[in-house]
């Protein structure tokens, strides 16, 4: 699923592949881009859970948002280079993983200090979550790696996003819509954060995996590895054949 099908040249590969082979830059804007991002969350929805102050959200989400804060830290610390290119195209799926796990968090808890327990939206809202990802996915996996067909990544995310956001306003149109209004038009809006960000997450994750399925095909086209690392037993056993060559010379010449 990961590894294109056949032996392509990758110079026929359609630009959409070409451009998911190439590695994230860990430039100093991509970086900074990165920091916003993470800070913006942390203000938007890390203090807002923590605010509002219910043990459980807290508990699930705190943890993750830690983590993704020390990983953003080591990152800064990064000089841009090959390996540390791959290295930023995972971080920045698992941050946009992160944010939109988070930001799920944080719209169920807003619904449930107006609701309280309520299994049957929990069950709704979480299956659709987790249907809207799970398309993702299947697409990354199986439609895009097909290099014959065009797709348009865009137009699918699009229409993704817009269902799991009419889904949940119809969960919550039947679940006392018309109370608390100001409070569900905050849930709606860090639901809209949650899809996008769940896109992001699922679409550098794959690039990730995407890069290492299809290392040997970048390899051919790119002998020095431009847009991910060579592994290091190729170069050693490189320098083991160089060294071989070499006594072989040697040993004609006397």
């Amino acid at each position: 699923m990961l590894k294109l099908k056949g032996n392509p040249k990758y110079r026929n590969l359609p630009s959409r592949i070409i451009t998911h082979l190439a590695s994230e830059s860990c430039d100093k804007d991509a970086k900074l881009n990165m920091l916003w991002m993470i800070l913006f969350t942390d203000l938007m929805c890390g203090v807002l859970i923590i605010a509002i102050g219910e043990t459980f959200f807290t508990a699930i989400s705190l943890p993750f948002m830690i983590g993704i804060n020390i990983w953003t830290v080591i990152v800064l610390f990064l000089k841009q280079s090959d390996r540390n290119d791959l290295h930023f195209t995972i971080y920045m799926g698992a941050a946009g993983a992160v944010c939109s796990f988070c930001y799920f968090v944080l719209s169920q808890e807003l619904v449930y200090v107006l609701l309280g327990y309520d299994l049957i939206f929990i069950i709704t809202s979480s299956f659709v979550y987790m249907i809207v990802i799970l398309s993702m996915v299947l697409h990354y996996l199986i439609v895009f790696p097909n290099d014959k067909k065009k797709t348009d990544s865009t137009t699918l995310v699009n229409c993704l996003c817009l269902f799991g956001i009419v889904a949940y306003i119809a969960a919550f149109f039947f679940l006392h819509f018309f109370e608390g209004g100001a409070t569900y038009f905050m849930s709606y809006t860090f639901l809209a954060f949650t899809f996008f960000f769940s896109f992001m997450g699922v679409k550098f994750i794959h690039k990730f995996f995407f890069i290492k399925a299809n290392q040997d095909l970048i390899d051919r086209r790119f002998k020095k590895g431009t847009y991910s690392p060579r592994p290091k037993v190729l170069k050693r056993s490189n320098r083991r054949n160089t060294n071989m060559i070499d006594l072989r010379k040697k040993t004609d010449r006397s």
